[in-house]
């Protein structure tokens, strides 16, 4: 009985230990560094503002007034559409469609293939934003007036005139339509234009305006940053941001992520506004963050682009562009897409960035080395997950070629793999016979494959100088 006691114990711990025992990570998806342009695409003009993102489209506005679709997978063009007059903000997403306007303030209601719907000659400063209600679409002016245009036929519905003019566009949520004036205060109005009060902000111009919930998020000039409820209007939490926000922030349900202009994104606590931690950018941004799976990244006033880990605020990676960037970023997996402008060209440009998928070799000593020296042979692999490497070698003699030329000629008739696939990225080299030796890798993990390939020449006796040598195409190579 007691050794069947023990028995069962033993058994139990075994099961215990397999039940418990860690599994290797999956495969890592989401952005990952270091980041390569893998495509691009051209199109003239400045883009506005922001990139819109439905899936695998993206929608965006030139100044000169033309309205582009991108099919991010084809990468190609998927329409175009051209409005009366010069581009004036983003193109806002509906249910049925898509809403842009132009600087002499017609609103265009199009359709997702770019057909034109509707347009309203509204003959009024349109200040660059709308949101979509169940029925309406609420527009403000310049002057302080809230427009609700029927979403169908783009026909004037009802306005509502604000104290003054305003600065943070429209957002709407259940019935409920806000914006923010320049006087200070958050606007309240119902669906059918019936004022439901007010937030007062003592002077401070509000910033763009997020409702997420039943909460409105939103910065100010004073260097704040608010949380108001949308039932009660009344403050939840302010926290301090160090500099004024302008762009929209956003938000992964249980923080949210803010840009300043003292160029730094903040990472709050959504319930009780505590700062959880703050990393500065390399450049002022307007525009706004993108979450991708556990990150967060931006895009600046300047080349580069910045990823944070949302939990710790740790920077996961940066991409410097030859061109300054123009928009928020957008994920079209596995791509990060981001929008430049070339002002010598006149041309705006999407750039495709993809992970960078490489592999090089390092010697511990340079060629060439005498025989019988120990060499340790390194590759280093980026863009892998748990890699395994494969190093192989192929020998050739050289045989002179006229005066002073000389040329590799393989003795060996196939490459020989020296060290079988494994996670052991070096290799160590004890070569007994001089010659010209190509020394590759291959690396490879679950999704991804790379090799490469090097000259290394070895010789009997101490070192000479290196012959020019001629290889089978034609290439001059000092070895």
């Amino acid at each position: 009985m007691k050794r069947y006691w023990v028995a069962w114990v033993a058994s139990a711990g075994l099961s215990a230990c397999a039940l418990f025992h860690s599994r290797p990570a999956p495969y890592p998806t989401g952005i990952m560094f270091p980041l390569t342009q893998s495509d691009s695409l051209e199109f003239p003009g400045e883009i506005l503002e922001t990139l819109a993102q439905e899936e695998n489209r993206l929608y965006f506005v030139t100044r000169p007034g033309i309205v582009f679709c991108v099919d991010a997978v084809e990468k190609k063009m998927a329409w175009e559409f051209k409005m009366d007059a010069s581009g004036d903000g983003r193109v806002v997403m509906g249910r049925d469609g898509i809403y842009v306007w132009d600087t002499e303030g017609t609103v265009y209601g199009l359709d997702r293939e770019g057909n034109l719907k509707w347009h309203t000659p509204l003959s009024k400063p349109i200040p660059g934003a709308a949101c979509e209600g169940e029925a309406h679409l609420y527009q403000a002016t310049e002057s302080g007036e809230l427009l609700a245009l029927d979403r169908r036929s783009g026909r004037p519905v009802w306005s509502y005139q604000g104290e003054s003019g305003i600065s943070a566009p429209p957002v709407c949520a259940d019935g409920i339509v806000v914006f923010g004036c320049r006087d200070g205060t958050i606007q309240f109005v119902t669906a059918g234009g019936r004022p439901r009060g007010r937030f007062e902000l003592e002077g401070s111009e509000p910033g763009a305006l997020l409702i997420h919930g039943d909460r409105l998020f939103f910065g100010v000039g004073d260097q704040h940053f608010y949380c108001v409820g949308i039932r009660d209007r009344k403050r939840k939490w302010r926290a301090r941001t160090g500099g004024g926000v302008e762009g929209m922030p956003v938000t992964d349900g249980r923080r949210l992520f803010v840009i300043s202009k003292n160029n730094v994104i903040s990472c709050f606590d959504r319930s009780s506004g505590t700062l959880l931690w703050w990393n500065p950018l390399p450049a002022r941004s307007p525009f706004r963050p993108i979450l991708i799976q556990d990150k967060v990244a931006a895009t600046t006033l300047s080349s580069r682009l910045v990823c944070f880990d949302v939990e710790t605020g740790q920077e996961n990676g940066r991409y410097a562009a030859s061109l300054e960037l123009r928009s928020n970023p957008v994920w079209v997996p596995p791509y990060l897409i981001v929008s430049h402008f070339d002002r010598r060209k006149g041309e705006g440009l999407l750039s495709f960035l993809g992970k960078d998928v490489k592999v090089t070799l390092t010697f511990s000593k340079a060629s060439p080395q005498m025989s019988n020296e120990e060499i340790t042979v390194t590759a280093l692999a980026t863009g892998f997950y748990r890699p395994q490497y494969e190093f192989h070698v192929t020998r050739h003699m050289l045989v002179q070629f006229g005066l002073g030329k000389w040329v590799p000629v393989r003795i060996e008739e196939a490459r020989r793999v020296v060290q079988s696939r494994s996670e052991k990225s070096t290799w160590t080299w004890f070569p007994e016979e001089p010659g010209l030796y190509v020394i590759g890798v291959q690396v490879i993990d679950e999704k991804e494959d790379a090799a490469t390939e090097t000259w290394f020449r070895i010789q009997i006796s101490g070192p000479v100088r290196a012959p020019t040598v001629i290889s089978s195409k034609g290439e001059n190579h000092a070895t």
